[in-house]
C-alpha cells in the first residue's frame, strides 16, 4: 500500500486554449510539486476540475502524472453513479 507522507497537494488540471487536457503542463506541474516537497498528489478532485473531465481525460491525466513522478497518487475517480465510480477506480489502478 502506498505511503502518503505529510504534504499532499490537490493538483489543478491544466488545459490548452482549445479546452483539451495539457499533458505536458500536467507532467511539468506534477514534477514541480514533487520537487518542492510534495509526498503525494490528488488528481482530478474538485480542485482538479473533475466535473469537466471526460473518462478518457481522467485516465490520460492519471497516466501522464504517473509517468512523470514517483509518489503516491490519489485518483479522483468518483462520480454520482456507484458502478461508474467503481469502474473509474479500477481504471485508475491500471
Amino acid at each position: 500500500m502506498a505511503q502518503f507522507g505529510t504534504v499532499i497537494t490537490a493538483m489543478v488540471t491544466p488545459f490548452k486554449s482549445d479546452g483539451s487536457l495539457d499533458h505536458e503542463a500536467a507532467a511539468e506541474l506534477a514534477r514541480w510539486l514533487v520537487a518542492h516537497g510534495n509526498d503525494a498528489l490528488v488528481l482530478a478532485g474538485t480542485t482538479g476540475e473533475s466535473a469537466v473531465l471526460t473518462d478518457p481525460e481522467r485516465i490520460e491525466l492519471f497516466q501522464v502524472v504517473r509517468s512523470a513522478v514517483d509518489v503516491a497518487l490519489i485518483a479522483g475517480s468518483t462520480t454520482n453513479d456507484t458502478a461508474h465510480s467503481l469502474h473509474m477506480t479500477e481504471a485508475a489502478t491500471e
